[in-house]
């Protein structure tokens, strides 16, 4: 598992947004306060005096339940109702009344899932209401979302083995259920599994795992169960269970306590065991309280160091080079101090240094401070080497409590490297901390990072790139003085002291003198002050998102249209009446080193159309790439390109990822105007992108190539090429997967589509790309439609068996994939009969052996014994010869795409679409125009 805190702000308020207009619970239980009650007056029984009641309301998790709807009576018998409230945003509610030791509560109007009592007490004047938890007994109703701390409703999935799985019946056996949503051609999903399974072969006795997926069929699922060697519960499930999550990644793992409770929705693989462990110990532990998660995060147990510092003299005479005056010291003042691991003495490459002791423990920090003394004009600096994961374990740098550096490891440890992180304007003590943080993934390299020759030298002898930060605006005996601050009208930026001076930097998402206690984020997020009639939360959204996602943690370069925005903030949030006080979150990196005048990188650069670097037409150009080190969401990084000549252009990437990369362009307003599908029939490579799109010369377009796993580190070097004024592009009718027609609204899913292109029967009797119709009515024909019947389309099979380098593959009309008189699953067996030379004994073996213990259970479902005997389960008819006379009309001759091809004809398409029905749709209905994920057409681009 991958942690990345750099966007964590922003999608937390996106969240936050969300669960707003989900509700934190719902009443649809229809109890909720009748209009025409009228509680009695409140007389005392022998007394008139008034007393304050409160009443509290929580789950067993701790969770307050709000808007609940809260009866108080005179006594258990719940006749006489004295008064009645709901529970605030925090679980209460408060009744002044006569005192009465005998009052009985009754709660109404709270969500399914929850068992409640006829009628609570009071203790005293207060009553403290928990309420337990157990999984709502009904079908998940249609449009519903779930999310952690709602109770899950319960859920029977079918194995492929005909094995039915009952929430409610696990839990009466087992601690917690994990149900995680995947598919078969998921990369991430594949890299989680291993683990799963580990942790699955430990603690299988009380943890269940149930893996389902709303993509495949059985027979792909208990190939892919029985080649990677899962053991644990895997099955198909509808779109609606994925959909009830809001599921818009794979994998999610959602955990289900054995109170029925949702307590953890996980997003993401998880790819070490120790999250799988962490999570499995918490929920099946002999004292386990229930408790609602945010992430994995919340349960990843901490391992505390079981080393100690040496002395600061012994590290001094270690590392130290010249004369110095520092002090060492280990993290004390932290709430993490007790798992702060520390540096240990020791020895790299010849050469004396400390090293830090978290080496091979996940998810932990080693940290060592250094107090120095610095004369005006001085700089520390010291040599590292980092030999760990690339991009996920990283030392921090922080001098003054202010990050400095970031810098991630090596797998391969290097030569040493300098860093000189401050230099000091004036005479002082200044604190210096390195922290080493690894992630809880993979330990790779040394796993550990050295510190050598801790120095202080003239700045002026600085000899490698130094960047050091610098507050925009200095406090001194109480008075602010703001740096002098210069519009570049050229790169559109602010500058500090003159046009090409530093770059002006705002921080947005964190602390700053501007603000101690809330960050600029939290300030317009909490706060309804509006500038030009929209909210500054709303106006600045683009800018929180270039922040969260910015190579600096938490900062965004500022631009004319922020500078405005940050000076409304200042004057709506601002203590001074200064026109400058916005500069108190600002900063900026003054350069020290060997190259005159150099700048900082563009920490947003490419994050926005305003920030991206130009690239231009060409093959092999070294400049064009796109590189990663760190997880950017919304996906990717942008370069511009401008065409030179108007027409069709293709764009190539040559990376040599193993899980691929996908590809989108968009316009001048940033807006998608193309995402790749990889839906051309010639190009084959399914790990790159080669986008084809019709450009005007002069207008600009904005490229963007990203890594297909947002955790991804390296670079993808990419191809512009004019291919033409014009150009047809021959590409797949309907790419990717089956997905639904909306109502008007977009919102309710109504019928299953195919989706790409519809066609239409010409007067020829062959189908056509459906352009529509005139304005008088006459149908308008795009391209002739042709299915492939030598390459793969979404089938694992060509149509026609093909023989490339004198082997030859079996096509589905070979292997009977159209003898609709046999069921996909009577084919399965008839295939492995046929493998066998229909030696039913030998192969009734081979499906003992392949499929264990569950051989009896899915024996019955196959019906194996009747396919043997010659009993078949299909809906039609076999139309085998039918498919066999459409093999002589194969195109051999002429455009290359074409070859293989054959033009659909009516009765084509029909016998096309009972295959898509057959094998393809996971519907139990036919979708109109399956057929043509088997197809290609001719698309015209150009003017």
């Amino acid at each position: 598992m991958k942690t990345f805190k750099r966007t964590v702000t922003l999608l937390l308020a996106l969240c936050m947004i969300t669960a707003l207009m989900v509700g934190i619970v719902g009443c649809d239980n229809g109890n909720t306060p009748d209009s025409n009650i009228t509680p009695a007056p409140s007389e005392g029984p022998g007394s008139s005096e008034n007393g304050t009641y409160n009443i509290s309301v929580k789950s067993f998790a701790g969770m307050v339940l709000s808007d609940i709807d809260v009866y108080v009576y005179a006594d258990n018998s719940l006749t006489d109702l004295k008064t009645l409230g709901k529970t605030d945003a925090n679980g209460y509610v408060s009744f002044d009344l006569p005192k009465n030791d005998n009052y009985a509560i009754e709660l109404r109007g709270l969500p399914k899932g929850y068992n409640v009592e006829p009628y609570y007490s009071f203790t005293g004047n207060t009553a403290l209401i928990t309420l337990s938890t157990s999984v709502v007994k009904e079908e998940l109703p249609g449009n519903t979302l779930l999310k952690a701390g709602d109770v899950m409703y319960d859920f029977t999935f079918t194995t492929p083995g005909g094995e039915k799985i009952n929430l409610a019946e696990i839990l009466k056996e087992k601690d917690a259920v994990l149900l995680n949503f995947w598919y078969v051609n998921c990369p991430a999903c594949v890299l989680e599994f291993p683990y799963m399974q580990e942790a699955y072969e430990m603690y299988g006795d009380d943890i269940e795992i149930v893996a389902v997926s709303p993509m495949d069929a059985d027979h792909d699922i208990t190939k892919f169960q029985n080649d990677n060697k899962l053991t644990f519960k895997m099955a198909s499930c509808s779109f609606s269970w994925p959909t009830a999550f809001s599921v818009t990644g794979y994998p999610t793992s959602v955990l289900i306590d054995k109170y029925g409770m949702i307590c953890l929705v996980e997003v993401g693989a998880l790819t070490s065991l120790r999250p799988f462990t962490s999570m499995f110990d918490h929920f099946t532990a002999d004292d386990y309280k229930q408790k609602i998660c945010t992430s994995i995060d919340d349960l990843i147990t901490k391992i505390k160091p079981n080393k100690e510092m040496d002395t600061s003299e012994n590290i001094g005479n270690a590392i130290n080079s010249g004369s110095i005056n520092v002090t060492y010291r280990p993290e004390t003042e932290s709430s993490n101090a007790e798992y702060a691991w520390p540096f240990i003495i020791d020895e790299k490459y010849g050469r004396k240094c400390i090293y830090a002791s978290n080496k091979g423990i996940e998810d932990s920090y080693a940290a060592i401070y250094a107090d120095i003394e610095l004369k005006k004009g001085q700089a520390i600096g010291f040599d590292y080497i980092i030999s760990s994961e690339a991009y996920s374990d990283i030392m921090f740098v922080i001098v003054q409590k202010d990050d400095i550096y970031s810098i991630s490891g090596l797998k391969e440890a290097e030569g040493w490297k300098s860093c000189y992180p401050w230099v000091a304007l004036e005479d002082g003590t200044y604190e210096l901390a390195l922290v080493f943080s690894k992630d809880s993934d993979t330990n790779e390299g040394d796993d550990t990072v050295y510190i050598s020759n801790m120095r202080v030298i003239d700045a002026k002898n600085i000899d490698s790139d130094a960047y050091i930060s610098r507050n925009a605006a200095t406090e001194k005996d109480g008075t602010f003085e703001y740096a002098d601050i210069v519009f570049n009208s050229n790169d559109g930026y602010y500058h500090v002291g003159s046009e090409n001076g530093p770059l002006l930097l705002v921080d947005l998402m964190n602390l700053t003198l501007f603000n101690e206690e809330k960050s600029i984020f939290d300030l317009t997020y909490e706060d309804d002050a509006t500038i030009n009639g929209v909210k500054i939360y709303e106006a600045m959204i683009n800018y929180f998102s270039y922040a969260s996602n910015s190579s600096l943690n938490g900062v965004c370069t500022v631009n004319g249209e922020l500078a405005e925005f940050l000076k409304e903030v200042a004057n709506i949030y601002g203590f001074d009446n200064n026109e400058k006080e916005w500069l108190k979150a600002c900063r900026y990196y003054q350069y020290y080193g060997p190259i005159e005048g150099k700048q900082l990188v563009d920490p947003i650069q490419g994050l926005a159309t305003f920030s991206a670097t130009t690239v231009v037409e060409g093959k092999d150009n070294p400049d064009n790439y796109f590189y990663y080190d760190r997880v950017i969401i919304p996906r990717g990084v942008l370069k511009k390109f401008v065409p030179t000549k108007t027409g069709v252009y293709r764009i190539t990437s040559k990376s040599t990822s193993i899980q691929g990369v996908n590809g989108w362009i968009f316009n001048e307003q940033g807006e998608i105007i193309y995402t790749y599908e990889h839906f051309e029939r010639l190009y084959e490579d399914t790990l790159n992108v080669s986008m084809v799109y019709f450009m005007e010369a002069g207008k600009s377009y904005y490229i963007d190539i990203a890594f297909w796993d947002v955790y991804e580190v390296g670079s993808i070097y990419f191809d512009i090429e004019y291919i033409g004024r014009t150009f047809d592009l021959f590409q797949v009718c309907s790419p990717g997967y089956y997905t639904y027609d909306t109502d008007a609204t977009g919102e309710a899913m109504y019928e299953t589509i195919s989706g790409g292109i519809k066609a239409v029967l010409g007067n020829d009797g062959y189908y056509y790309h459906d352009l529509g119709k005139d304005e008088n009515g006459n149908q308008i024909y795009g391209s002739k439609i042709y299915a492939d019947f030598t390459g793969l389309t979404v089938m694992s099979h060509p149509i026609a068996s093909v023989t490339v380098n004198g082997k030859t593959e079996k096509g589905i009309i070979d292997l009977g994939g159209f003898d609709f008189s046999k069921s996909e699953g009577d084919q399965e067996i008839l295939t492995y009969l046929a493998n066998r030379n229909n030696d039913v004994e030998a192969t009734k073996s081979y499906l003992k052996e392949l499929w264990g213990e569950q051989y009896e259970t899915y024996a019955a479902q196959y019906k194996i014994d009747e396919v043997f005997a010659g009993k078949y389960h299909g809906a039609g008819s076999d139309c085998t010869e039918a498919m066999k006379k459409y093999l002589s009309k194969i195109i051999e001759n002429g455009k290359d795409e074409l070859i293989g091809c054959v033009a659909v004809d009516e009765e084509l398409a029909e016998m096309l679409q009972m295959l898509a029905d057959k094998y393809v749709n996971p519907m139990d209905y036919s979708v109109e125009f399956g057929w043509l994920k088997l197809c290609y057409y001719y698309e015209y681009l150009g003017a």
